[in-house]
């Protein structure tokens, strides 16, 4: 009787949510040459920064998340594996980066109600396991927009376990809101998550550079992390998302599961 309560009171709210996320995704991007980057986002998906972070910077940043793991229950399994969450909380040097990266944000969304969604440090390592592999097959991020910037903390090569997107697949099509209906009332990863890319979609492509790389993609963009073959790969991630009302807070006592 819960499951049927609970999977009733989803499917109504997702009649709501999921049109409402429509109209918000294409109240964005409306306008032209705010920026370079605003202006690649609207178009391909994703940025590319020209400007890495400094080597000194990197530095600090490792610094911070070695000295979060070792104060930290970091979980060595699933898709939480390698995770650290939310490190902006504890440190004014990740703080910066959001303070860097939210007028893009705010540009994008055409928004200037905008928040951070999700902070996170993710070292990635070796695994034999498919499930160990956080975000390992294509998929999307939610069932509405979020601008998710990552900086690389060493170098990633193809054999690092690179991020891979499709360029030119983000937005909306018929195939994504059945899929993003789907998340909304059942919260099952599967209906994010795809064996293989859509037919039609471009070739995909792997993101590689230096520690200090820092690039950006609008997460309805159709990606995933490639395995690692050797060495590792640390990253951190900071994702903004518009302020908008969680029914779900107050009807189920938190917020909608996540696939952070």
């Amino acid at each position: 009787m819960k499951f049927f309560l609970r999977t009733t009171v989803r499917f109504l709210l997702a009649l709501f949510i999921i049109p409402k996320n429509i109209a918000l995704y294409l109240l964005g991007c409306r306008g032209s040459n705010k920026s370079e980057i605003v202006d690649a986002l609207c178009t391909q998906g994703f940025y590319l920064y020209n400007e890495p972070v400094s080597a000194i910077d990197v530095e600090k940043l490792k610094s911070i998340y070695s000295d979060m793991f070792s104060k930290s229950d970091v979980k060595q399994s699933g898709q939480l594996n390698g995770r650290i969450m939310m490190p902006h909380l504890n440190s004014d040097a990740i703080r910066s980066y959001i303070d860097k990266f939210i007028p893009v944000a705010r540009d994008y969304f055409n928004n200037k109600s905008i928040q951070v969604e999700l902070s996170m440090f993710q070292k990635s390592k070796v695994e034999t396991e498919d499930d160990n592999i956080p975000g390992g097959g294509y998929h999307m991020d939610d069932n509405k927009k979020n601008l998710k910037f990552f900086i690389y903390l060493t170098d990633v090569t193809d054999k690092n376990g690179p991020f891979i997107l499709s360029p030119n697949s983000h937005g909306i099509n018929l195939f994504k809101i059945i899929r993003w209906f789907g998340w909304e009332i059942t919260t099952k990863r599967k209906y994010l998550y795809m064996d293989e890319l859509p037919k039609g979609s471009s070739a995909p492509i792997p993101v590689l550079g230096k520690a200090g790389t820092i690039f950006c993609g609008d997460t309805t963009i159709y990606h995933k992390a490639a395995r690692v073959i050797e060495g590792e790969r640390l990253v951190l991630v900071i994702s903004f998302a518009e302020r908008r009302l969680d029914p779900y807070k107050y009807l189920f006592n938190g917020k909608k599961k996540s696939l952070y």
